[in-house]
């Protein structure tokens, strides 16, 4: 008896729900990790470009008033600069801003760590790329702009395992999605059938 309802009735459903779950998450995953990616990269690209905004502001209000040559104004505004840059980071997940000078390294960042960071300024893409680096021992994406008139460096980083995070929930949800109503409908019939 168990054989005949196997045979004739849960086999064949489970196969066609292999395949059906198959096909669904072959043409459902690769578009929404697509789409994922691509949003995920737009914001470390955009909190990046903002920074470099909020240097180019405070640049061009010095001008406005003509204190480009005041010393202790333009020391001023470096340190609100730097601060503005810090405040970006509460906007945007995961993602965490270094500002470098060519001369003294590291003179801002949002991430606290205990250990002594190493970044190779010239390693960095300044074009706002994004590109696969390794930053403070960890590989992350990476994307940076150069600000030339006060020699800063914008960087803007997300390690790898943050950058993967919502790819993988993504996948699995889908994939235990599909699967466990295939499993959902197998245990159904088979219940069912008794």
């Amino acid at each position: 008896m168990f054989n005949r309802i196997f045979t004739a009735i849960l086999l064949p459903v489970v196969a066609v729900g292999v395949i059906i779950s198959i096909w669904a998450t072959s043409s459902l995953v690769p578009p929404l990790l697509d789409f994922i990616q691509k949003r995920t990269e737009a914001s470390l690209q955009l909190v990046t470009h903002l920074g470099l905004e909020k240097c180019e502001n405070s640049f061009n209000y010095l001008l406005d008033l003509r204190l480009e040559d005041n010393r202790g104004m333009v020391a001023s505004l470096k340190r609100e600069t730097l601060q503005d840059i810090r405040a970006l980071n509460e906007l945007f997940d995961k993602i965490q801003l270094v500002v470098l000078d060519g001369k003294q390294g590291i003179i801002g960042e949002t991430a606290t760590r205990g250990q002594e960071p190493v970044i190779m300024i010239d390693q960095i893409d300044t074009s706002g790329r994004i590109v696969k680096q390794v930053i403070f021992n960890r590989p992350a994406r990476v994307s940076a702009y150069y600000f030339p008139i006060w020699r800063w460096y914008i960087v803007g980083y997300m390690y790898e395992t943050d950058y993967a995070a919502p790819l993988n929930m993504a996948r699995n949800i889908i994939f235990g999605g599909t699967f466990g109503v295939l499993l959902v409908v197998s245990a159904w019939l088979f219940v069912r059938r008794k």
